[in-house]
């Protein structure tokens, strides 16, 4: 039988180790999941979960529906959904995640989806998007990553994206951006990298973009304040297309154990 209302789950609604599949589509007055704190022993069986269409959920718990099983998500329609909590995904074998839906998600919390082998993440209409968390994407497949309409995103935490293959990555439109994470973006071999037209971003850690190749990097109009070393590869000949030579006059530029050749 399908609920048509519900407003709170206990805890313990989580832990169902038989549950192949989890439907709570519709369900317009659910306002959270619960965190599951056990749950190496939760969802053993689960494959599917079913969210479609609920309206006032605003929270998905940590761990809540992390298990090695789950294959499929559907979160369309979740226009509420502000968090999605640390692990709650984690370690599931979802290859796609479709959150342009989610227009009030603020945050995608530390492991949210770690080694989730995702091959498509679609963010593009996330406008209220502020955080992505440590690892909340780690050991993904993404090859490409579009952040199109994410203008509120502040921070890329560390390791957000480790290891996630991508080879195109544009940042343009996160105006707001303030912190790139270290290694957020280690182990992907970008061709392509181009990062904010904004005084906002202010540190770019360790190893960041470690693994993109030297010529990709297009920083034009950039004002860093901080770049921690190796954060572009290491690389004593790493050359900035394009760049404005004021944004750097006005503003601290620290590159430990690195020298930027400008090419103007």
């Amino acid at each position: 039988m399908h609920p048509t209302s519900l407003t709170q789950m206990d805890a313990s609604t989580t832990e169902l180790p038989e549950l192949d599949r989890f439907d709570l589509s519709k369900v317009a007055d659910l306002v959270s999941i619960p965190p599951c704190l056990e749950f190496e022993a939760a969802f053993d069986s689960l494959t599917r979960v079913t969210l479609a269409q609920c309206v006032s959920l605003r929270e998905i718990g940590a761990y809540a529906f992390a298990r090695p099983s789950l294959k499929r998500l559907d979160l369309s329609g979740c226009c509420a959904l502000e968090r999605i909590g640390d692990g709650a995904f984690y370690n599931s074998l979802l290859s796609v995640l479709n959150l342009n839906t989610c227009l009030a998600l603020r945050e995608i919390g530390d492991s949210a989806f770690f080694r989730s082998p995702l091959v498509s993440l679609d963010v593009t209409r996330c406008c209220a998007l502020t955080r992505i968390g440590r690892c909340a994407f780690n050991d993904a497949v993404l090859r490409n990553l579009d952040l199109g309409d994410c203008i509120a995103l502040t921070t890329i935490d560390d390791d957000a994206f480790y290891n996630a293959k991508l080879s195109r990555l544009d940042l343009r439109a996160c105006v707001q951006l303030q912190t790139v994470g270290r290694f957020a973006f280690y182990e992907s071999r970008l061709v392509k990298l181009f990062l904010p037209r904004t005084p906002t971003l202010a540190y770019v850690g360790k190893g960041a973009f470690s693994s993109c190749e030297s010529e990709a990097v297009d920083t034009s109009a950039l004002a860093l304040v901080k770049v921690e070393e190796h954060a572009f590869g290491g690389r004593d000949d790493l050359q900035m297309s394009d760049l404005e030579v004021e944004a750097f006059l006005s503003s601290e530029l620290t590159i430990p154990g690195e020298t930027i050749h400008v090419r103007v």
